[in-house]
């Protein structure tokens, strides 16, 4: 497709919603007994209850319906006491039953509100129709070239939620930064792993365009099933570019499913956009409604912690910068570990230093993450003390401590400091001395600082700090420096 002028694209704004489903981390599946999850080969996760066979009778999984419950009380959605499922109607290889159960008449959870931040770290927010609970389809597997698809089951049955939003952004960056915090929420409240490369996450955005200023909806077109956050972005800037040219060659968009080829970097059409009439939805026959109590419904909402957007916020309010709040919200478990620093270290702009910088370095080295960190807070508090005592510097602690004190983290870091012979810092007179034989090897540099280009200062300092292999207090050898340029 021929890129279009940015004066065309301009006259149009896109509107786009998401349907976003969330696999949940339950042991079994939602309305069967067989595990749910990663099985060791296709097909071996699937009962008769699962595909449906006569006599077999399902059953409610609580332990979904308390994650989901969880995740709607997060974002301060209204929570159904009581709620039914229904059965969802359509034919495919990868749904066994011929019907899918789910919720349509009266989901679990009614609007609520979604906030996140955009990478230039304005918050946004959209508001949600709606989510339900329904269970998952099975997978079909297309080979290139194969005059036939492969169907695992598997994965039918998994429960899931789906959370309906509004029509209400207009960005394709805002669909991405709305999929990553749904990831971030997933996480945090314990409800599923939010892996998109496994399809545990992932969305059908719906997309329609009008002309800037008016406020009537056109026909939309739905991408499916696009599990990536650069997938969906890229995925709805061409969809909106393809629409355009549409509308601006006077031809009619169709509302259709369409599918996103990351390959192509294009959408294809797959076919019309079915109708819920299409799906002859009826409740379902046999599963009761869920009555929650007053007293769970508490008990759920006592359990919730402190939201990733929150945490952000207050990250940015303590003085860190938008991409040290963010990276900090990223895991849970990364700002547990951060809060618990900073009220030792008293310091977020140190905090944030130490676990972004040498910390975060290790653990991306090393393939681990923070809960296998090796130092506790306490041992990385002690560490940054010494630093700030002047014990050694703050290059000396990240490349030598650091690194042994990781590889025997039981041992204390006064005898790490003796093995690495860092102990006994150097004094005054030693340091003059040390500092001459530096200002001898560099005469050039020496009387350029004698001029009074004092950015060679850092030079100076940090030739002396390497024949002193980081012992002595980079505070007293600048002030050495400074006084021998200004003698």
């Amino acid at each position: 497709m021929k890129k279009l002028p940015s004066e065309i694209l301009a006259k149009y704004e896109a509107v786009i919603g998401l349907e976003i489903h969330v696999q949940l981390s339950t042991q079994s599946k939602m309305f069967a007994t067989e595990a749910a999850g990663l099985a060791p080969g296709p097909n071996r996760h699937v009962s008769l209850i699962a595909m449906a066979h006569p006599g077999a009778l399902p059953s409610i999984n609580l332990g979904g319906v308390e994650k989901a419950v969880r995740f709607g009380m997060a974002i301060h959605g209204e929570i159904a006491q009581t709620c039914y499922f229904d059965r969802k109607h359509y034919f495919y290889p990868d749904s066994p039953k011929g019907y899918q159960m789910t919720q349509d008449g009266k989901p679990y959870c009614m609007g609520g509100r979604i906030e996140f931040p955009m990478p230039d770290g304005e918050i946004r927010g959209i508001d949600l129709h709606h989510i339900h609970i329904e269970e998952d389809a099975g997978k079909s597997l297309h080979q290139a070239g194969k005059p036939y698809t492969q169907v695992d089951l598997n994965r039918a049955g998994t429960p899931l939620i789906e959370i309906v939003t509004l029509p209400t952004l207009h960005e394709p960056e805002e669909a991405g930064a709305l999929m990553a915090e749904v990831r971030r929420l997933v996480r945090y409240l314990d409800v599923g792993d939010g892996d998109m490369e496994k399809g545990n996450l992932r969305c059908d955005a719906n997309i329609s365009i009008r002309p800037k200023g008016v406020k009537t909806l056109g026909t939309r077109a739905e991408i499916k099933n696009v599990n990536s956050i650069n997938f969906v972005i890229r995925a709805l800037k061409y969809e909106f570019q393809r629409q355009v040219q549409l509308v601006e060659a006077g031809e009619e968009i169709v509302q259709e499913t369409r599918t996103w080829d990351a390959q192509a970097g294009k959408t294809f059409g797959m076919r019309d956009k079915e109708n819920a009439h299409d799906y002859r939805y009826f409740p379902e026959p046999d599963l009761l409604p869920i009555h929650l109590s007053e007293a769970w419904m508490s008990a759920r909402k006592a359990e919730l912690l402190e939201l990733p957007i929150d945490r952000y916020r207050r990250y940015l309010e303590a003085g860190l910068s938008v991409n040290e709040s963010l990276a900090l919200i990223e895991q849970i478990q990364l700002s547990a570990y951060f809060d618990q620093l900073v009220e030792q270290v008293d310091s977020s702009k140190t905090a944030a230093n130490w676990l972004l910088g040498p910390v975060k370095a290790f653990l991306n080295q090393s393939g681990q993450s923070i809960e296998q960190f090796p130092l506790g807070v306490d041992q990385l508090v002690e560490l940054i003390t010494w630093v700030k005592k002047g014990q050694f510097s703050r290059q000396v602690a990240i490349a030598q401590v650091l690194p042994a004190w990781v590889e025997s983290p039981s041992a204390p870091l006064e005898r790490i400091a003796q093995q690495l012979d860092l102990l006994g810092k150097p004094e005054a007179d030693e340091i003059g001395k040390i500092l001459q034989e530096v200002l001898d090897a560099f005469p050039k540099e020496a009387n350029r600082l004698k001029q009074g280009e004092m950015k060679l200062i850092g030079f100076f300092i940090g030739q002396a700090n390497k024949k002193f292999k980081g012992k002595a207090d980079p505070k007293a050898i600048k002030t050495a420096v400074m006084e021998w340029a200004k003698s």
